[in-house]
């Protein structure tokens, strides 16, 4: 029998990404920004306005990681004695 078939054909095929419970994650889906009138965030008569943040962050970070075991390609034999 044969496991994830496609990483035996590419490497960069068959990956399994996960996240991890290791670090807690916060991640941020709304930012405040100017409003219609142009007023930042704080100011006086500033109506709270937001927008949607871009997914990873500015840092590049990534919330998932490449399970190193489940992404290579496996193979599993067996043998069946009868006496």
């Amino acid at each position: 029998t044969m496991f994830n078939v496609l990483n035996l054909l590419s490497q960069n095929w068959g990956k399994v990404y996960f996240v991890t419970n290791v670090n807690n994650y916060a991640i941020p889906l709304l930012g405040f920004a100017n409003d219609a009138n142009k007023v930042a965030p704080g100011g006086t008569g500033y109506i709270p306005t937001y927008n949607f943040l871009k997914y990873p962050d500015n840092n590049n970070s990534q919330y998932y990681s490449v399970d190193p075991l489940n992404s290579r390609w496996q193979m599993q034999f067996g043998l069946k004695y009868n006496f």
